[in-house]
């Protein structure tokens, strides 16, 4: 009990130390004594008239302004920097033989993709309405996304 009392003194001290130290090499000192304890406070910040700023409501308007500026500063699309542009390719429409062909090459067994839909449900929707899929894969290539 004496043992923890001890530590429990020391580590309040020394937190109260590092709390309130002004150099930078007092820092640094006394981390190594801590021996990277957490603490439990929240440093001061530097306003921009270079005062440190210690109280919750000015940190919090301090990371406010630095994080949501009003002025926002312009921004081109384009950076010199980015890649040139990919030419747009161009797609030949998929029709029915294309998914019919497609489809014969797999197998009723294989397990279904992260969409839950098995190759055997897609070859019966095939089958029931051959322009359907050929139409929802033109729609995805023509519109770029992937449903």
């Amino acid at each position: 009990m004496l043992r923890q009392t001890i530590a429990t003194v020391k580590c309040e001290w020394v937190h109260t130390v590092l709390h309130n130290a002004t150099n930078i090499n007092d820092v640094w000192c006394w981390v190594a004594y801590r021996k990277g304890w957490w603490m439990n406070t929240f440093p001061a910040l530097h306003s921009d008239n270079s005062s440190l700023v210690d109280s919750p409501e000015g940190k919090s308007e301090i990371f406010h302004k630095c994080f949501f500026p009003s002025h926002l500063k312009p921004c081109q699309i384009w950076q010199c920097t980015d890649p040139e542009p990919l030419l747009k390719q161009e797609w030949e429409p998929i029709n029915e033989s294309k998914v019919d062909g497609a489809l014969k090459g797999t197998s009723h067994k294989s397990a279904p993709g992260p969409s839950g839909v098995g190759y055997m449900i897609l070859k019966w929707a095939h089958a029931t309405r051959p322009d359907l899929l050929p139409h929802i894969f033109n729609l995805a290539m023509a519109e770029g996304v992937h449903p």
